[in-house]
């Protein structure tokens, strides 16, 4: 009995996301994020700002704001949690290093649907709405550009502001 309720409630859930999905415009996912907690938001921006800032160091935030994310997720029938799905995720990456050299191939080639089903990868946010995962990344990337762009703009070199000249710095020998 108690599986045929797990089974019924599963059932539901998938139906009232297929629902969403079909009705839900694109320009409503644009404020979905896999992580809205401005203190684990700061803590993924420290962690990919201590390595190296090229296209791994990208794929490998996604990856951890996914592991860390609060929500669902939905892949080939099944329902996993963010470390279930990045768990899945570094699978992929290590099967078809390939589609991975940047992380707009990442996304398109590897994170956002089943190479088996060929379905769709989605972020489940509640029992009523659920979005293409590709979205998701996609606007996580944007809010990264913006935080790379504002720490930029913060950073001075040493020597602005500086009344001695650069001279003055250089080591007599």
């Amino acid at each position: 009995m108690r599986k045929y309720v797990m089974l019924f409630l599963i059932g539901a859930l998938l139906m009232s996301c297929r629902q969403a999905l079909t009705n839900t415009p694109q320009d409503v996912t644009s404020d979905i994020y896999f992580i809205n907690d401005p203190i684990q938001t700061t803590l993924a921006y420290q962690v990919y700002e201590s390595a190296y800032k090229d296209e791994h160091a990208k794929i490998a935030y996604l990856t951890n704001l996914v592991r860390y994310s609060p929500y669902k997720f939905f892949r080939n029938g099944m329902i996993v949690t963010g470390e279930g799905a990045a768990q899945w995720l570094e699978y992929k990456i290590n099967k078809f290093p390939e589609d991975c050299t940047t992380v707009e191939d990442f996304i398109e080639k590897v994170a956002s649907f089943s190479r088996r089903s060929g379905r769709e990868y989605t972020i489940i946010v509640d029992t009523e709405h659920c979005y293409p995962i590709k979205q998701v990344y996609y606007n996580e990337l944007r809010r990264l550009s913006a935080h790379e762009k504002k720490t930029a703009e913060h950073v001075t070199p040493a020597h602005e502001g500086s009344k001695e000249p650069l001279s003055a710095y250089r080591s007599e020998q």
